[in-house]
């Protein structure tokens, strides 16, 4: 795990960021839905949290053996935090994302 800042010429940070985006995109199409904002505000926000959450489990699971699961799990926990450092440092001053 890195803590490093985001590298245009990283193969590696170029792809992480088009899948933030991707899923950002995707997201923000189903909060535009009439189903999604007839739910009540904690149903929302549990919606979009298992629904991204279960989205990425399901692409992650799909690349490696089932045997792999527990420790993709535990990959996915250690890097809790450095995702949401990445976000935060695309807020601006008063913490509106770009």
């Amino acid at each position: 795990m890195s803590n490093r800042t985001f590298n245009a010429t990283d193969m590696l940070d170029v792809t992480a960021e088009q899948l933030r985006v991707a899923i950002c995109v995707s997201a923000l199409s189903v909060i535009e839905s009439q189903t999604y904002r007839k739910l009540q505000p904690e149903q929302q926000v549990e919606a979009i949290v298992t629904g991204c959450m279960a989205g990425l489990f399901s692409v992650a699971f799909a690349c490696i053996d089932p045997a792999g699961r527990d420790d993709m799990t535990a990959f996915i926990k250690a890097y809790t935090d450095q995702a949401r450092a990445i976000v935060e440092s695309l807020s601006d001053h008063d913490g509106v994302m770009q």
